[in-house]
């Protein structure tokens, strides 16, 4: 994991530097360099995506709640367009919907 952490920290570097770059572009770039591997590359792609996707829905919801727009709205209509882009049915959806209530008010 230390391998990790050190390589991602270069990466992130490198990236803030030169924020227009590609992280996989970036990264096949500086592999043989840095010594990645491919299983590693293929992890800190992962972690790279994970924090983009991350700031992406930040950024929405930022959006959103200018717009006038509550938390809850937000994340409904989220997750709606997140389940149909998986081709879940409507019912399917308000199913999904309906268990994370119920599991967000479950008492321990």
């Amino acid at each position: 994991m230390e391998q990790f952490d050190v390589i991602f920290k270069q990466i992130l570097d490198l990236v803030e530097a030169n924020p227009e770059i590609e992280i996989e572009d970036l990264i096949e770039q500086k592999k043989e360099d840095l010594g990645i591997d491919d299983e590693l590359m293929s992890q800190i792609i992962v972690a790279f995506q994970c924090a983009d996707k991350f700031d992406e829905k930040f950024q929405s919801l930022q959006q959103a709640k200018a717009n006038g727009t509550s938390r809850t709205e937000w994340l409904l209509g989220d997750i709606k367009e997140t389940t149909a882009k998986n081709g879940l049915s409507d019912e399917q959806t308000e199913e999904l919907i309906s268990s994370l209530g119920k599991q967000f008010n479950k008492e321990d």
